[in-house]
């Protein structure tokens, strides 16, 4: 992305007051590619900073979270079962799309989908942490 684009995206988030919240609305503009703003296309840049100046207060992202919070505590429990350094992203990717129930990617799930396959990978998480 480019640096003009970056900086009106970082003055938008800081006058909506949504600094805090940078990061889940970058992973969910990139489909869960990245948390980083740095590394969005200037395409979903421009389509988070169009989303930004329009008339939506932060409580709108709550109606959107399409499931985002549920793929958020996946992601944390697959960082510390891999260890920090490792790809834990595309590991826990890989694990949805072999032993999840429906057998696709995380962000192929829908967000009614989601309840069942995190609590399939919290079984394989409580079982880490009981070798641990």
């Amino acid at each position: 992305m480019n640096m003009k684009l970056n900086r009106q995206l970082h003055m938008l988030l800081q006058r909506k007051g949504l600094m805090g919240q940078k990061e889940a609305l970058v992973l969910s503009y990139s489909k869960g590619r990245t948390s980083s703003s740095k590394e969005l296309t200037d395409m979903e840049a421009g389509e988070l900073v169009r989303w930004l100046m329009g008339a939506h207060p932060a409580s709108t992202i709550a109606h959107q979270d399409n499931g985002l919070k549920m793929r958020r505590k996946m992601i944390a429990m697959a960082y510390e079962m891999r260890g920090k350094g490792k790809p834990a992203i595309a590991w826990l990717d890989g694990w949805c799309r072999q032993y999840g129930y429906l057998h696709k990617g995380l962000n192929s799930y829908k967000a009614h989908e989601l309840p069942k396959l995190l609590g399939q990978f919290e079984a394989v998480y409580k079982h880490f942490l009981s070798k641990v």
